[in-house]
C-alpha cells in the first residue's frame, strides 16, 4: 500500500502558512534551540503527540497490540534549514494489528488523504509503537518507511510507550538513517520552549541502532519484559533455552527451508520477536552488573540488532548464526 505521497514536494514560508502559532514560534528558530540548529529538524505539537501516546497505551493496556498512524502537518523553510512541523494525529485502524504488527488499512489511507486535502496539510511522520520492545526498526519497519515514506518532508518514528522511549528514521540517499532531530512544542503557547519526548533525548536511549557498543550497560536498563508482566524471576537457563530455540530455527533456514518469499518473512519476524524477548531478558537479568562482565554478550545482541536493521536477514544468515552462538557463549553465569 502506498501511504505517502510519490510527487515531490517542496517547502514552504512561514509567510504562506495559515497558522499564527507556527509563525510565532518560528519566527527565528534560533531562539528555539541553545546550540546550533539542525539541519532538518522535526517539531510535533504537544497535543497531536499526546494523543498518538494515549492511543498506542489504551492499544496496549486494552489488546496487547502496537499502534500506528500518521502526524499531519505542514513543511517549511527558513534561513537556517527546512523543518516540518506536525499538527494533526491521524489513527490507523487495521485489522490485521497485533502485538508484534500494525496496519493502516485502505480506509485509513483514504480518511487520512481527505484529512489532509480539507486542512490543507502534508502527511509527514509514519508513527508506531514498540510497546516494551525498545525504539528499533525491524526489518519490515525499515522496509515500510523506505518503500512508502521516503521523501524529503516525510520520516518515521517509532515510540516504546512502556519504557518511554523514542527515536527516528529517514530516507537518505535511498537509505534508512536513525534520526534523532525531533522535538515537541505548543503552538498554543509560543513562550515556552521546545523539549523532548518524555524529556529524553535519543542519543542516551540504550535500544538506539548503531550505538557505541563501548558505551552498552553503562547507564541502568530496566525495560519491562514479558516475564516481569507475569511476576516470574528471570533465569539465566530460560535466556539459554529462548537462544538455543533461535540458532534451531535460523539451522533449519540454512539447511534450504522454507525458501519461499512468503516463508522468508514469517522467519524474519520469528526471528525479531525472538532477539527482542532475548534482549530484555538480558537486561532484566544483566542490566546491573559490572560493565566487564557483560559487555561481550551486548557487543554481540547490538550487532545482531544492527545486522536486522540493515534489512540483513537473507544476505547474512550464516553471520546471524555465528552471532548468536557467540552471544551464547559469552553469556555470564
Amino acid at each position: 500500500m502506498i501511504i505517502g505521497k510519490r510527487s515531490v514536494v517542496e517547502p514552504c514560508s512561514l509567510a504562506e502558512i495559515n497558522n499564527e502559532g507556527i509563525k510565532d514560534l518560528f519566527s527565528d528558530r534560533s531562539l528555539l534551540h541553545a546550540n546550533s540548529i539542525p539541519e532538518f529538524s522535526i517539531y510535533i505539537d504537544e497535543p497531536a503527540w499526546n494523543k498518538f501516546v494515549q492511543r498506542a497505551n489504551n492499544e496496549y493496556t486494552i489488546h496487547n497490540n502496537e499502534a500506528s498512524g500518521i502526524i499531519l502537518g505542514h513543511y517549511c523553510s527558513d534561513r537556517f534549514g527546512r523543518f516540518i512541523v506536525g499538527t494533526h494525529f491521524e489513527a490507523g485502524y487495521g485489522q490485521g494489528t497485533s502485538s508484534v504488527f500494525c496496519e493502516i488499512s485502505i480506509q485509513d489511507q483514504l480518511r487520512i488523504l481527505q484529512k489532509a486535502k480539507d486542512q490543507n496539510l502534508l502527511q509527514l511522520i509514519w508513527i508506531h509503537s514498540h510497546p516494551t520492545f525498545g525504539a528499533f526498526y525491524s526489518t519490515v519497519d525499515y522496509r515500510t518507511l523506505k518503500s512508502m515514506y521516503y521523501a524529503p518532508h516525510q520520516a518515521g518514528i517509532v515510540v516504546d510507550n512502556v519504557n518511554q522511549e523514542y527515536l527516528g528514521f529517514k530516507v537518505r540517499n535511498n537509505s534508512v538513517r536513525d534520526f534523532k532531530e525531533i522535538f515537541l512544542v505548543s503552538l498554543n503557547d509560543p513562550t515556552l520552549s521546545v523539549t523532548r519526548p518524555f524529556g529524553k533525548n535519543p542519543d542516551k536511549i540504550f535500544y538506539a541502532r548503531n550505538i557505541d557498543s563501548s558505551n552498552l550497560n553503562k547507564k541502568k536498563v530496566t525495560p519491562v519484559s514479558l516475564k516481569d508482566m507475569r511476576n516470574e524471576k528471570i533465569k539465566r537457563e530460560e535466556i539459554l533455552i529462548l537462544l538455543s530455540q533461535a540458532i534451531d530455527d535460523l539451522k533449519s533456514v540454512l539447511k534450504g527451508r522454507d525458501k519461499t518469499n512468503e516463508s522468508l518473512d514469517q522467519n524474519m519476524q520469528s526471528w525479531e520477536m525472538k532477539i527482542k524477548e532475548i534482549e530484555h531478558l538480558l537486561n532484566d537479568k544483566y542490566g546491573e552488573k559490572p560493565y566487564n562482565s557483560v559487555s561481550p554478550c551486548f557487543a554481540r545482541l547490538n550487532e545482531i540488532r544492527v545486522m536486522l536493521n540493515e534489512g540483513a536477514f537473507s544476505e547474512s544468515q550464516a553471520s546471524l548464526l555465528d552471532k548468536m552462538k557467540e552471544l551464547l557463549n559469552n553469556l555470564p553465569g
